[in-house]
């Protein structure tokens, strides 16, 4: 019974709680002597690892050492030499720790497809300027309607505001006693005509003169002053005509209404020719010119074209709108055109020899300069500092200096810039970014480390 006790003990399993404590002592062990072979490992290769992590950090220049020099408003320009910029400003110094890491770039490549280029083009030069107009009436075909004699008005044959007259129209029949003298006069003077001797018939002959030249001056007619030494009777009224065709613009005649010399009865206008006023800006005036030829429409007048002429410069500016004033002048034929109204004029295109020019939407105007960009044989852009000219027609500007005959500039970029300071970004993106000087480093040494010399590869 005792030995088959014992064999039962000897062969009892190991408790649990032994088990992992054996497992936990043993994992710290194995950890301390990876450890503690790593540590002599690094203090046997310690100049190998030194070596090795200063090949990867690149030592700092000295502070204070001028690198390069660049411009103020445009990182991507950079010279080993104090100077200007291509603005004319000067070039400012960047010592070590102020430059700014520029990322390496390379020039955008698009398809065809993903832009819009057009060719600079050599052709005519022509510029046709186009405004809106007013028309008003013709002022040397405004006539005023007035009496040389003081008089009643007795009968009015004009009596309202706009009424269409011809010339030889009746407008007023008039009492005034200076005209009743000189019938009387006219009278008497062709009875002592009629009985004159040969003595006296030179001196009644110029009396009857006389009488008939006054009448003349104060505005009757050859008709009536015939009439008056036929019948030798004296008129009461007097009728006085139009001596113009016209609208009446203003009516003052009142029937029964006493008048003084010189007081205005009627003011017509002939409508048969009216001026029209343009105006061209100070940019414009070199296109107009005496006699030019032009062509005016209507929008309520759709297929009518009216043919003019410019008749005069004005040679100063309009205060309200800084533009010269041009006066022309068109045939009225039918009375189509009506004063105050609006009208679209064309001067003959002012063609001013052959040049270079291209679209307008091609050029960026920054208000300091103007950028296009050109079309590379690789399919990139170049961007290109340009001057330009007059204004042409079809939307063109002239080129003056920058481009050549057939180079391609891209017409809509989608890169349109609003502002200087995308300018220059854009710029920084598409210009090969300049080599930046290599300046030779001093020793540099990592803290902590023996000194080890540092080899900086060329």
């Amino acid at each position: 019974m005792t030995d088959s006790g014992n064999a039962n003990r000897a062969v009892s399993p190991v408790a649990p709680e032994t088990r992992c404590w054996a497992w936990r002592w043993g994992a710290r062990l194995l950890i301390g002597g990876l450890f503690l072979g790593a540590l002599l490992v690094g203090v046997r290769y310690e100049d190998a690892v030194v070596r090795a992590i200063q090949d990867l950090i690149p030592p700092p220049p000295p502070q204070g050492q001028v690198l390069y020099w660049t411009s103020p408003h445009d990182p991507s320009v950079r010279s080993d030499r104090p100077g200007k910029d291509p603005m004319g400003m000067d070039l400012v110094p960047v010592s070590a720790g102020q430059e700014r890491r520029v990322p390496v770039t390379i020039a955008p490549q698009l398809e065809e497809q993903d832009y819009t280029s057009v060719p600079v083009t050599e052709g005519p030069l022509a510029r046709t300027i186009q405004t809106i107009s007013t028309v008003t009436y013709a002022e040397p075909l405004i006539h005023d309607i007035t009496l040389k004699v003081d008089a009643w008005l007795e009968k009015l044959a004009v009596d309202y505001q706009g009424q269409p007259v011809k010339k030889g129209d009746l407008l007023v029949e008039v009492y005034a006693p200076q005209l009743v003298a000189s019938q009387q006069e006219l009278i008497s003077s062709l009875e002592s005509l009629s009985r004159a001797v040969p003595s006296t018939r030179a001196d009644a002959e110029e009396n009857v003169q006389l009488a008939r030249q006054r009448l003349r001056y104060w505005d009757v007619s050859p008709d009536q002053i015939e009439a008056i030494e036929r019948t030798r009777q004296v008129r009461k009224r007097i009728a006085f005509r139009s001596p113009t065709t016209g609208i009446v613009l203003t009516r003052r005649a009142v029937e029964g209404k006493y008048v003084a010399a010189g007081e205005m009865l009627y003011r017509l206008a002939d409508l048969s020719r009216v001026w029209v006023y343009a105006y061209a800006y100070p940019d414009q005036i070199h296109c107009v010119y005496l006699g030019q030829k032009a062509s005016l429409t209507v929008p309520d007048l759709p297929g009518r074209t009216f043919a003019g002429k410019v008749v005069y410069i004005y040679p100063y500016l309009e205060p309200t709108t800084r533009a010269v004033k041009v006066r022309l002048e068109f045939t009225n034929p039918d009375l189509l055109l009506k004063p105050d109204m609006f009208t679209n004029v064309a001067l003959e295109p002012h063609r001013m020899g052959n040049g270079l020019s291209l679209p307008r939407q091609a050029v960026l105007d920054t208000g300091m300069r103007e950028l296009v960009y050109v079309v590379t044989s690789t399919r990139t852009f170049q961007p290109r500092e340009i001057r330009t000219g007059m204004e042409l027609d079809g939307n063109r500007l002239e080129v003056l200096t920058g481009l050549r005959a057939g180079e391609r500039v891209v017409l809509t970029p989608a890169f349109l810039l609003d502002s200087e300071s995308r300018l220059r970004l854009i710029n920084s993106k598409f210009l090969p970014v300049p080599p930046v000087m290599k300046m030779s480093a001093p020793e540099q040494k990592l803290p902590g480390m023996k000194g080890h010399r540092h080899h900086h590869p060329d």
